[in-house]
């Protein structure tokens, strides 16, 4: 059973791979996986005893950075049904992205830092979009239409709440710098503008029905009443309106 998406590159023998009671044999393939319950694996070996793989891990948060990075490249496929795993016959690129790889894991002395790691991520992934859309596009479309809708709730639901950041973000169940990629994708602005005019609008509709400043202050966000009229002057200033 995988608990992370991954991408397995048969080097030696092969591995039958069960789901949904349908066995796939890999030999000389690779496999694009996404993250499943329902997923066993068994590793055969080959005549020679031999059995050797690469397995490359990586969490939704590069996939859903890809995405965002890419999307002009995404939208432009059509969308097809789901699927948690993808299989791909090994070509002269994949065979050598797969050695250069291991060379380069073999070489070096330091664990890849996350930077290089997001680079050999997107040199794979772009080149099987370009070469196989049909076979990859499954898997970069999983669920998509869910996280969207998922993340807009839970943003519209808490467009005046005083929740940090970091807290938005966990209850996207995304790392910081992912959620602020996605959340600019959507909005197209930052969160700290977005959520600061929802909350000066909402400010402002309750001082119309005839609230005082120090009745609401702490329910749009603010620990002082200082604070709040100076981001409310700024704010009424900026829509040319006249403030209190």
């Amino acid at each position: 059973m995988f608990t992370q998406n991954l991408v397995s590159f048969i080097i030696d023998g092969e591995k039958e791979i069960f789901h949904s009671d349908v066995p796939i044999v890999l030999r000389n393939k690779i496999a694009v996986i996404k993250k499943t319950n329902c997923l066993m694996t068994e590793t055969k070996i080959n005549s020679d005893n031999k059995y050797k793989a690469l397995l490359v891990f990586f969490d939704n948060d590069i996939l859903t950075n890809f995405k965002i990075k890419y999307h002009h490249l995404l939208d432009n496929l059509n969308k097809t049904k789901t699927a948690p795993i993808s299989v791909i016959d090994n070509d002269r690129i994949l065979i050598g992205y797969r050695n250069n790889l291991v060379n380069t894991i073999k070489n070096h002395h330091q664990v890849l830092t996350k930077e290089i790691k997001q680079l050999k991520f997107e040199e794979l992934f772009l080149y099987l979009l370009q070469t196989y859309p049909h076979k990859i596009n499954p898997i970069l479309h999983q669920n998509n239409d869910a996280v969207v809708v998922n993340f807009k709730t839970i943003i519209e639901n808490n467009s005046i709440a005083n929740l940090s950041i970091s807290e938005l973000a966990f209850l996207c169940n995304m790392s910081e710098s992912t959620f602020k990629r996605h959340f600019f994708k959507h909005y197209h602005t930052s969160p700290q503008k977005w959520f600061l005019n929802k909350r000066m609008e909402h400010a402002k509709s309750l001082i119309g029905k005839g609230k005082k400043p120090t009745e609401i202050f702490s329910s749009v966000g603010y620990s002082t009443l200082s604070n709040f009229l100076k981001a409310f002057k700024k704010y009424s200033e900026e829509k040319k309106e006249l403030t209190f």
